[in-house]
């Protein structure tokens, strides 16, 4: 399924240069589109090629940017809104920083870790390869994730992390930022 997530977290870490968030009703300003496109772009409905288009140029945003591809729309879905609507998450942080768009969907902010990028382990695949895979996502350290480097699979974000007693990813305090 085609999907408009990589977009919807550009959107929602979008500043306006007054340093208030964008709002649907700035997109539709800045872009022309109709109420019932934006709705379609929000809820991973058909729009033209012609909108896409005109995103990518409005926004400056490459297609990767714009649209990703995922087999597993429902579990995809439960990402969406974000994982900031989950008890313990902070769902007022942005990420002071640009994100590269595979990782935006997925950036959250637990209040027991900070800033972090919701990841599969690579270690333990064979637990969540045929499995739930959101019973397996961990926060691991945006600053983490940026230096070790990350795959997408279907969707997801996989990092070869250290892992220890399968109770905790073992992460440097140095790469874990709070604020």
């Amino acid at each position: 399924m085609i999907t408009f997530a990589p977009f919807r977290a550009f959107f929602e870490q979008a500043i306006k240069t007054d340093g208030n968030k964008m709002s649907r009703l700035d997109l539709k300003a800045e872009t022309k589109l109709s109420n019932d496109t934006i709705s379609r772009i929000f809820n991973d409905g058909n729009v033209t090629t012609e909108t896409i288009d005109r995103l990518c140029r409005t926004y400056h945003l490459q297609l990767h940017e714009v649209i990703g591809f995922t087999d597993h729309k429902d579990a995809y879905q439960a990402l969406l809104p974000g994982y900031a609507a989950r008890p313990g998450f902070c769902n007022d942080r942005i990420y002071p920083h640009p994100l590269p768009a595979a990782l935006r969907v997925h950036y959250a902010y637990p209040q027991a870790a900070g800033h972090s990028i919701m990841c599969l382990l690579a270690a333990l695949r064979s637990d969540w390869e045929h499995a739930n895979r959101l019973d397996h996502v961990v926060p691991l350290p945006v600053q983490y994730v940026l230096s070790v480097g990350w795959t997408v699979d279907e969707g997801w974000i996989v990092v070869d992390a250290p892992y220890q007693l399968r109770v905790q990813p073992d992460i440097e305090p140095d790469k874990q930022e709070f604020s």
